[in-house]
């Protein structure tokens, strides 16, 4: 009961795939049977809040921390096991891509690709993934659309190479076409190919992208990266024809918009998190906001709660290092002022 709020927030704001991340967890839970009691307590407090507050995609993520953490307990973690996992991890991709692809080339994609992209994947994923890299050596952009498992949204891959502002250009995209992203894993390879993974919706409905839509989007996404699209003002004109939410018409006091930094959570990056009013556009505003500043985004969860998003994001400078605390006042009054928000010149309180 003391740790109640433990696992929806890691499920909804952190990297599953982080390393340590699982550890850290399993060692504040204690015990598989904590474990399963905290799985029930917080499926319960979720869904006793309100109508509407529990669904699909959080209970996808709260099952997905929890086989994760159940692992943890049950499996053997010795060294020599973790090395066998990960050679037969990597011939079973092998296996999926002959003869279409040689185990060298399967070699290759792996040691290009940042440790953390096995954990985060299973063989049939990453097999899509080599397959999907195969079709830019004719195509600028591909992209591979498919339904996620329990069918509540659209897993969508988009392969090309890597630019600044990438992430916010898809974003604006999809925002323009009414698609909404539930989460994003970016992954760049070291030859500068990238392979970023996003979990969709449609706005409206909150139900997968209907796939009539695929051919449009894959067609914008490829003329945004060419110039050709003006996202920010395709962004503007479905903001424009979208309907108002009912949320909206209520005397409801408005979410006061807040920036907050963790340096201690990844070893890698820093993670934001940006609590603002839900609107149609927000990760694109907020990904814009942070390529301005020449930063790096390597994955996103985004949740909506009633009227209100909290929205994370991994961060890296220039040079893939965290951000000093110069750098993270900058991106909090970039995004303050990008969010419309007044911004605090205070000194900042919430980096951990």
């Amino acid at each position: 009961i003391k740790e109640h709020l433990l696992m929806s927030h890691t499920s909804e704001r952190r990297d599953l795939s982080e390393e340590g991340l699982i550890e850290s967890f399993a060692r504040k839970v204690g015990s598989l049977d904590c474990l399963n009691m905290l799985l029930l307590l917080t499926y319960a407090d979720i869904s006793g809040i309100g109508p509407g507050v529990w669904n699909d995609w959080k209970s996808a993520l709260l099952w997905e921390l929890y086989t994760r953490a159940r692992s943890h307990f049950v499996d053997d973690k010795s060294l020599r096991s973790s090395i066998n996992r990960r050679v037969l991890f990597k011939q079973q991709v092998i296996r999926e891509l002959l003869p279409e692809f040689l185990p060298s080339e399967v070699e290759r994609h792996f040691a290009m690709m940042p440790e953390r992209y096995q954990r985060a994947n299973k063989p049939t994923q990453i097999a899509r993934h080599i397959r999907l890299i195969g079709r830019l050596k004719n195509e600028q952009l591909a992209c591979d659309w498919y339904l996620a498992p329990g069918g509540h949204c659209t897993d969508l891959t988009v392969s090309t190479r890597d630019r600044t502002g990438l992430f916010a250009c898809i974003a604006g995209t999809l925002t323009a076409h009414g698609i909404n992203i539930l989460s994003a894993d970016l992954n760049t390879r070291e030859d500068g190919l990238v392979i970023d993974m996003f979990k969709v919706s449609e706005v409206n409905s909150q139900q997968p992208v209907k796939t009539e839509l695929y051919l449009k989007v894959e067609q914008n996404l490829k003329a945004a990266i060419e110039g050709c699209y003006d996202v920010a003002a395709e962004v503007e004109r479905w903001r424009a024809k979208s309907p108002r939410r009912t949320w909206r018409r209520t005397a409801r006091k408005p979410v006061q918009t807040a920036v907050k930094f963790d340096s201690e959570t990844s070893p890698s990056g820093t993670v934001i998190e940006v609590r603002a009013e839900d609107e149609p556009g927000l990760a694109y505003k907020i990904a814009s906001a942070i390529a301005a500043l020449s930063l790096s985004i390597t994955f996103a969860k985004i949740t909506t709660e009633k009227s209100h998003a909290l929205d994370v994001f991994y961060i890296t400078d220039a040079r893939g290092q965290k951000l000093n605390m110069g750098e993270m006042q900058t991106v909090e009054l970039a995004l303050l002022e990008a969010l419309s928000a007044k911004p605090d010149l205070k000194p900042m309180k919430e980096v951990v």
